[in-house]
């Protein structure tokens, strides 16, 4: 290990001693214990670090947050794969138990330790996932506590809004951008959509922190001529710890007469031959914006791999865009030379929409105090507990992910534990005009005085900020706010040492009561939620201003719905509007006389949905996504991922679908009452396609646990496995303006197989590893490493037949399961060296074992399905013992063979069976009838002429050569299955 990096691992090591915040035992000793209670909305960085500290302090937390558990760290899992920290990690410690392993984490690490501390102090059983908080409001019980959404029966001491700076990116629009033809993509996609620029010419629009990264995205990718596109000056400073701590630590938050000496530094030994790039002396000064860190881009510029064009865009034609570049010096729309920058590709590096605080209540945005500039620059001045925390500022020298997030913390739990140290808002308000004052510059002010011309560039920076000297500070007048907060009140001394160091025994105020809030905390300014304060703006923005360069109006376009019915695909909602005056009970062994058909009971379904597709699909998989987990309001909807397999060839595709607008099934009857009947209306399919030229096998999607994009695994006829990010397709269903490529090439291919085709296939349930089996017997593990690069190992052997399916533990990170058409189910575990199975069982001699279960919740239990439509259910404690393994159950109800299985997600009893006899079966083996119940079964099966086993549930029909069948993981009790004329999904009232 580097010295620097050892020594770097024991000081991290001794900040977490000396400052980290004890975790509870549990979430619920937490909550058991703890007296206040306070709403965090936002599960990003900040969320997450100001709940830790909440716990860590015995104060209780409810975060909110708005997308899925894939949205857990905020703002660093929506950017690329290869974005990571422009600054030192030394200036990046969130949390004081973050740990870091090098300099400068990838984005992968950041989300790490983010999901590292919520994992530390139980958040899990605290977070409300795909909650969008659209109003916080005083409870109408009491006027000190605030209540989220709404919502009177839940309540809470204090609100801190953790949203951030950085949404949704930001597509702005350019003259005639539509007639453009060549791949036009957002900054933070470029890993997302695998953006192929290799040796061609790129203009990246913008001049900020995302062009540079879109810069180093091309180069490495192999462009062959690379075009920045700037609007304005930006300051760019050296990737070196000590230079940029210094930097960030002037204490006055703005442009001085000692301004021009880094300026003066920088442009001699950092700029160098490259001086015209940087902002000219007397223009925009070093502290009047965020400066970019970057020690790479200067150096390609001077090697030739990249301009650097100053100037302003006229129009996009087909083939470029028309520029008119400016000199240096020449401000925004001034003259300059006519270009036309020619390219294959252009990335749009125009930053994010900046989240609005609209969801708070009004009273706290008035026209005189508008964010950024409230007291301390978080806290509006009109109320005390209602923290903003770092999601106001616009402009900084420092990072918005230092320790400065645990200071506010817990100067909030400071005031909720002791009431005198809470501000007045008379105090808070002299604070922000003090502050505005003394920042905002000549004539005639304080610094001013001291020291002659210390503020001659506050007119640029109003430029940029408007008439608000808040626009603009850095990390060491943040320090000395802080300090100042806390020396300059006899009730807050005492709290020092717990509110700047987090350290109770620098603590040595006793512990205070709760008490009512003081009257004169609210005198001034009740916060009233019915008419909209002055100065917020009418769409619910609180008059922010946006993130990174701005050029134009944001780029929108219609999403695309297809109706049921259009490109050969179909969806029908299954409705019983005849009554059958005379019905029986339909049983596998009967035959079905002359004029006699099957007709489903539309009374035992609680939804039933048919859709048929243009080409048939072996295979299918359920789409993970962010409406919640165990839903089970109508009208539903899912989304699926299916390979063809078409008559043609060229024909194929993976399809990528969204079932919206599944309602209810209708069963009409005149005598219900029922005011919960489902609502009318047309299911709706849209879908989108990738086209692979042969026929799909066996498909797969990667779980919600680990991966943050779609990808899909395929293994092909020609023997081949590719693997398929498929997030921009699903992303275009539901994001307004999203954009797909098109023809796209896969990620990765596993060629290992050769020309030998196969049908198994699993994802890990935890990590970024990938099984694939082939008719040759063979098994491969193929994993991804932190930098996204796929390797494949193996062959695993044993099999000495086709590997029909394959399987990973859920609970055993290295143990997979496999059965063949050698009749054996087979254990492995990756870790040894002879890639021998561990344990092997004739499961189902002389016949084929086709599929294979594991039970999620009962790690011991397996299930497989044969050849001769039997299935059995496997103890796995029982191998390996000296004696031939028995199944703990087998059943024989269908009659050819079975062709899907699966356990239930949440029930551990429960499956479903598919057969090659059109029968989708529900299975409870947990069931255990009663003498009464016993009866009526032998009754059913004397009539019948077969015996009906009791676990059995129910038996779905309808569609011919079903071929798989999958319950679907959000939806309890929801299966969608597969077959040769289409897909079926439906929900029993058995399950």
């Amino acid at each position: 290990m580097h010295l620097f990096l050892f020594l770097y691992e024991l000081l991290q090591r001794l900040i977490h001693y000396l400052f980290s915040p004890r975790p509870p035992l549990s979430a619920q000793y937490a909550s058991s214990h703890a007296q206040l209670r306070v709403a965090i909305i936002g599960a990003g960085l900040t969320g997450v670090s100001s709940a830790a500290h909440c716990i860590g302090h015995g104060v209780d937390v409810v975060l909110f947050e708005k997308g899925g558990k894939d949205n857990l760290g905020g703002i660093w899992t929506k950017v690329n794969d290869t974005s990571g920290l422009q600054i030192n990690s030394l200036m990046y410690r969130f949390h004081p138990d973050v740990t870091w392993h090098t300099g400068y984490p990838t984005r992968s690490s950041i989300v790490r330790e983010i999901r590292h501390i919520w994992t530390k102090y139980d958040l899990q059983p605290k977070t409300r996932f795909d909650t969008d908080v659209k109003r916080v409001s005083r409870s109408p019980h009491n006027y000190n506590k605030w209540i989220i959404n709404n919502n009177p029966d839940e309540e809470f001491d204090a609100v801190i809004a953790a949203i951030g700076t950085c949404g949704e990116p930001k597509m702005v629009h350019m003259p005639g951008m539509e007639k453009y033809k060549g791949t036009l993509v957002h900054s933070s996609e470029l890993t997302k959509r695998a953006v192929d620029v290799y040796s061609k010419e790129v203009a990246v629009v913008g001049g900020g922190a995302s062009a540079v990264e879109a810069l180093q995205y091309c180069v490495d990718k192999g462009a062959r001529e690379i075009d920045i596109l700037a609007r304005s000056d930006k300051w760019i400073i050296p990737r070196h710890p000590l230079i940029d701590a210094l930097i960030s630590l002037q204490p006055f938050g703005h442009e001085t007469v000692f301004s021009f000496i880094p300026e003066f530094l920088l442009r001699t030994f950092f700029y160098r031959d490259l001086k015209s790039i940087a902002p000219p002396p007397g223009g925009k000064g070093l502290f009047s914006s965020t400066p970019m860190v970057n020690s790479t881009a200067l150096e390609l510029i001077r090697q030739g791999r990249a301009r650097w064009l100053r100037g302003d865009i006229v129009s996009v034609e087909e083939d470029g865009i028309k520029f008119i570049r400016r000199a240096q010096g020449i401000p925004k729309g001034g003259s300059g030379h006519p270009m036309k920058v020619e390219c294959d590709a252009i990335i749009m590096a125009t930053g994010f929409h900046r989240p609005s605080l609209h969801f708070l209540p009004e009273g706290l945005f008035t026209e005189e105090y508008m964010p950024p500039a409230w007291f301390l620059q978080t806290w509006s001045p009109n109320e005390w507990s209602i923290l903003a925390n770092n999601c106001t500022f616009v402009d900084a020298i420092g990072t918005a992910g230092h320790f400065h997030i645990g200071i506010y913390t817990r100067i909030l739990i400071m005031y909720l534990k002791d009431p005198r140290t809470r501000p007045t808002i008379a105090h808070m308000r002299s604070w922000v005009d003090r502050t505005n004052w003394f920042k905002n510059g000549p004539p005639g002010q304080l610094l001013n005085f001291i020291l002659p011309g210390t503020n001659d560039n506050s007119g640029k920076e109003k430029e940029e900020t408007g008439n608000s000297g808040f626009g603009f500070f850095t990390y060491g007048e943040l320090l000395a706010w802080f300090v100042e907060f806390m020396l300059l009140s006899w009730t807050r001394i005492g709290w020092i040492g717990f509110v700047l160091c987090d350290n109770h025994l620098l603590q040595f105020t006793a512990k205070y009561k709760m008490s009512k809030r003081a009257a004169d905390d609210t005198s001034d300014l009740a916060l009233k939620n019915g008419s909209r304060a002055a100065g917020v703006d009418a769409d619910g923005d609180q008059g922010m201003g946006e993130f990174e360069d701005q050029w134009e109006d944001e780029f929108e376009s219609e999403e695309e719905y297809v109706e049921a019915g259009e490109d050969g695909m179909d969806v029908d909602g299954e409705e019983e509007e005849e009554q059958i005056e005379e019905t029986e009970v339909w049983l596998p062994n009967k035959k079905l006389g002359k004029d006699e058909v099957l007709e489903a009971d539309q009374s035992v379904y609680e939804m039933l949905h048919t859709m048929n597709v243009t080409w048939p699909s072996l295979s299918f998989d359920v789409l993970w996504d962010n409406l919640g987990e165990e839903r089970s309001t109508f009208p539903a909807t899912t989304y699926l991922v299916t390979g063809t397999q078409a008559a043609k060839p060229s024909d194929n595709e993976i399809t990528i679908m969204k079932l919206s607008s599944l309602n209810k099934t209708q069963v009409h009857d005149e005598e219900s009452d029922d005011e919960d009947e489902a609502e009318e209306g047309d299911p709706i399919i849209e879908h989108r396609s990738i086209k692979t030229n042969t026929g799909t096998n066996r498909i797969r999607a990667t779980p919600k646990t680990w991966s943050q994009n779609h990808l899909v695994a395929t293994m092909m006829e020609s023997g081949e496995v590719h693997i398929f990010d498929i997030e921009p397709q699903f992303q275009s269903f539901d994001v307004p303006g999203a954009q797909l490529l098109g023809a796209q090439a896969p990620l990765h291919t596993i060629k290992s197989h050769g020309r030998t085709e196969g049908f198994a296939v699993d994802w890990h349930p935890t990590q970024p590893r990938l099984l694939t089996g082939d008719c040759a017997g063979k098994i491969y593990l193929t994993s991804r490493n932190d930098a996204g690069q796929w390797s494949t190992t193996g062959p695993f052997t044993g099999h000495t037949a086709s590997v029909e399916d394959i399987q990973w533990s859920p609970s055993e990170p290295t143990v997979f399961a496999s059965c063949a058409s050698d009749g054996t189910l087979k254990i492995y575990d990756t870790r040894s060296k002879t890639k021998k199975p561990a344990l092997s069982i004739d499961a189902h001699p002389n016949t084929d074992v086709n599929v294979l279960t594991w039970n999620k919740r009962v790690n011991y239990l397996l299930a497989t399905g044969a050849d001769d439509g039997r299935f059995s259910v496997w103890d796995l404690r029982t191998f390996g013992k000296g004696k031939t393994p028995e199944p703990v159950a087998t059943f024989k109800w269908h009659t050819a063979p079975i062709t899907s299985i699966e356990f239930h997600p949440t029930e551990d009893s429960v499956l479903a069976v598919a057969g090659a006899d059109d029968q989708v079966t529900l299975w409870d083996l947990s069931v255990e009838l009663d003498a009464e119940e016993e009866a009526g079964r032998r009754e059913l099966a004397k009539a019948g002429g077969m015996e009906v086993p009791s676990q059995l549930m129910f038996v779905h029909q309808g569609q011919e050569q079903i071929k798989e069948v999958h319950w679907h993981p959000q939806i309890p009790g929801v299966v969608v299955s597969t077959a040769g004329n289409g897909f079926n999904v439906f929900k029993t009232i058995s399950v």
